[in-house]
């Protein structure tokens, strides 16, 4: 009898229901619903038919929502550097794509920008105010688009998703250029911002549906307070650009209220120092904050979300895996979504990968110097589970 019971073919535990499930995913930081995402269809159906799962503030970063590196230059086209650290995201989509689009990605220039697994990829001269071609992609699902021409230059561009939909949230790109000259007998500078929009997930007809709003001026903040240099931090449709006063040696930050069209200058912390190098970056609560590179440590100070917009002083990492002087040692850009810092170190071809999550360092090697900015490629969690989802299917 204890021989046949044992022998009984044993029946697999009953699923849990659908309501119990997702007040269980609804308690997850972002790294274990991503893991939830990578291991059952039935998850990642779950998180799918429940937005408010992944609409809400998840505590922590996921360090495995990270796949890479896009740059690229005029001589050598688009590439992508793969990330040495492990994935939830399975790598052969993206590989298919750049294999697929090969001859476009020789043509086309540089990344304008990367967020919520898309990515928009330019070609045209910028500086010479010539007609700028930008294409948006979905990379994991090879979905390319050609978008209308702007009416502004496009000297930045960010992606306004929103936060937490991915790429299958109603998708919206803003434009925005530098005009200057003289008005009244006075030196006028401001911005002119476009947001193209499209009601669908990913725009789905050729040329890319949707449309460009109209053209929207705001006077700076301040003098020289220009967008540019590393990639803009968008935080609640609130576009932020690191912005460095050549008087003061001060570091600041240039808030582009895209809805309204206005612009804010939001005092940095004055503990950093002129010779330190500063990047923007955001908590995993979606705060703003600002990494620097110090003598001996990689500090982060967060913006308080009181009325006094005050710093304070969260995280310090040590370089004791960075050996490199300060000086000789560059941030480049972050990822929002994974937490992860990169970092140019001089003389050395690839990047350095510092994860604010768990403060790991890890070496990123190029056979090839890579270009001065690069782009963050990662998932979030409502791009992974539709990708993962068509994975399971097949």
């Amino acid at each position: 009898m204890g021989t046949a019971a044992r022998q009984r073919p044993q029946s697999s535990p009953p699923a849990l229901p659908p309501d119990l499930m997702r007040e269980v995913l609804a308690r997850c930081d972002h790294e274990t619903l991503a893991r939830c995402a990578a291991s059952s269809r039935l998850l990642c159906r779950c998180m799918l038919d429940d937005p408010a799962i992944l609409r809400r503030r998840a505590e922590g970063f996921a360090p495995s929502l990270l796949l890479g590196l896009f740059h690229g230059s005029r001589d050598v086209g688009v590439r992508f550097l793969e990330a040495p650290t492990a994935s939830v995201a399975p790598r052969d989509p993206i590989r298919g794509f750049m294999s697929a689009n090969a001859d476009l990605l020789r043509t086309l220039e540089e990344p304008a920008a990367c967020r919520g697994g898309l990515v928009v990829l330019r070609r045209g001269r910028r500086a010479l105010r010539t007609t700028v071609e930008m294409h948006l992609c979905d990379p994991m699902t090879g979905r390319r688009r050609l978008l209308p021409q702007p009416e502004v230059n496009g000297s930045s561009v960010a992606i306004l998703s929103e936060e937490d939909a991915g790429s299958s949230g109603p998708f919206q790109l803003l434009a925005v250029d530098v005009i200057c000259g003289w008005w009244k007998g006075s030196w006028i500078t401001h911005l002119e911002t476009q947001i193209f929009s499209s009601p669908e997930a990913f725009p789905t007809a050729t040329p890319c549906g949707g449309a460009w709003g109209p053209i929207r001026r705001a006077l700076l903040p301040a003098p020289r307070a220009m967008p540019g240099g590393s990639p803009p931090v968008v935080i609640n449709r609130v576009v932020h650009w690191l912005h460095k006063s050549s008087a003061q040696y001060e570091h600041d930050v240039l808030a582009l209220h895209a809805d309204e069209g206005r612009t804010e200058l939001i005092r940095g912390p004055r503990e950093i120092t002129s010779t330190d190098d500063v990047l923007l970056a955001a908590t995993a609560d979606r705060r703003l904050s600002v990494v620097a590179i110090e003598e001996l440590v990689i500090s982060v100070s967060v913006l308080s979300e009181e009325e006094s917009r005050s710093w304070e002083r969260h995280t310090v990492v040590v370089r004791e895996g960075i050996l490199a002087p300060a000086r000789t040692i560059w941030l480049d850009c972050f990822g929002e979504k994974c937490g992860t810092v990169v970092i140019r170190v001089n003389f050395m071809p690839g990047r350095v990968l510092l994860n604010l999550e768990t403060k790991e360092v890890m070496h990123m090697p190029a056979e090839e110097a890579l270009p001065r900015r690069c782009y963050v490629y990662e998932m979030d969690v409502p791009s992974l589970a539709a990708v993962l989802l068509n994975e399971f299917r097949v």
